[in-house]
């Protein structure tokens, strides 16, 4: 009896032991614990697939990520770009499978190369458990970029912004938005979002094509957002007890009958002529205010219009009556030219029909002779 309850402890010791030591599982890995690389060139990545204790290797699937500032997917995948590479296959002969990933190196730095995730099926169809996804370094040799000529944040420059210096302080009020931005030909690689009230510390990589990125420390202190401090309940208590005694003070307070009176009978004017009463006009007197009558104002601008063409005709008349008068004057004159030209001196004729103006004889012309032109008359033949 003790020889089979031995026999059975043993039978049940060996069962469990070989149940966990066969799990099946699988195994992720690339083929070098790191990789070098010089910018503005291709390089490969092995990534390998299979069964960690010997098991036949069926189907697999896996998700590479990489850092698109540094590297380019190139090739080797079944798709990739935008930081991502999907890789998915069957192994030919049920051993490992080796999948080979090209990259091009963008500018100098040190990044990697993950695996995100991956799944794995033995030749039966079976999972093979992954606990393990590897990351590997690369290192991209390539001279260091140059200092930019500024580094602007939201519009202005760093404060004491110097090509020879790497770290930076800000004093900042709140804002939600935000903006690094460097020259043409240079560009920020790093993120630089985050940023919260108070102290801020950011890394900022500034790079060129093919080099090594620059690092920048900005301290930001941002200050805290202001808010409106809200209503506590002895303010409200307060609040509320002023309001309840100016309410009693009002309904205390006996109305005054004339005042009622005339706001009676303004209502009640208002109502019977609602064409000729202002109901606004007449509460505000009735309040000791003297309202603006719109109709008042029209009559003023009609009056004012009256003036303006009354005058225009005035000034019309007496601009003809000059006129007439102007023509007569002008009239006159010629008559008097006329006869002033008729007794002007005669020259005196000699043998020789010249005319000698020493024998030129005076002519007097009197009074008499001129006549003064009525100037009536020439008004009446005008008209």
């Amino acid at each position: 009896m003790t020889t089979i309850v031995a026999g059975l402890i043993t039978a049940v010791a060996v069962f469990f032991a070989y149940d966990f030591s066969s799990e099946a599982k699988g195994i992720v890995y690339t083929g070098s614990a790191e990789y070098n690389a010089t910018s503005g060139q291709d390089f490969n990545v092995g990534v390998y697939f299979g069964g960690d204790n010997g098991e036949k290797t069926g189907n697999y699937e896996a998700v590479i990520v990489y850092d698109e500032n540094y590297l380019t997917y190139v090739g080797g995948g079944n798709e990739g770009g935008n930081g991502k590479i999907n890789v998915s296959g069957t192994s030919a002969d049920g051993g490992r499978v080796r999948v080979m990933i090209t990259f091009h190196a963008v500018i100098g730095g040190d990044t990697s190369v993950k695996v995100e995730s991956a799944t794995l099926t033995d030749n039966d169809g079976g999972a093979l458990e992954i606990t393990e996804f590897p990351e590997v370094p690369v290192h991209i040799q390539a001279p260091v970029a140059d200092a930019p000529e500024y580094i602007m944040f939201n519009g202005e420059i760093l404060p004491d912004y110097s090509e020879e210096v790497q770290e930076y302080t800000l004093d900042i009020a709140y804002t939600e938005n935000f903006e690094f931005s460097v020259p043409d030909g240079y560009k920020i690689i790093s993120e630089t979002e985050g940023l919260e009230a108070g102290e801020n510390e950011i890394v900022l990589n500034v790079t060129q094509d093919n080099r090594t990125p620059l690092e920048y420390k900005i301290t930001v202190n941002m200050e805290t957002l202001k808010e409106e401090e809200p209503e506590t309940q002895e303010n409200a208590a307060e609040d509320a007890e002023k309001t309840k005694e100016v309410s009693e003070n009002t309904d205390s307070e006996p109305a005054e009958e004339t005042a009622n009176e005339e706001t009676v009978l303004t209502e009640e004017n208002a109502e019977t002529n609602p064409g000729n009463v202002n109901t606004n006009n007449v509460n505000a007197v009735s309040k000791g205010k003297i309202p603006k009558n719109e109709n008042t104002n029209s009559f003023i601008v009609l009056g004012l219009f009256a003036v303006a063409i009354l005058v225009i005709l005035l000034l019309k008349l007496i601009w003809d009556r000059a006129g007439i008068a102007g023509r007569g004057i002008q009239r006159g004159f010629k008559i008097i030219r006329k006869k002033v030209a008729k007794n002007t001196y005669q020259p005196v004729q000699t043998a020789d029909d010249g005319f000698n103006l020493s024998q030129l004889e005076e002519t007097e012309i009197s009074d008499e002779e001129i006549e003064m032109v009525d100037l009536s008359g020439v008004d009446e033949e005008m008209n």
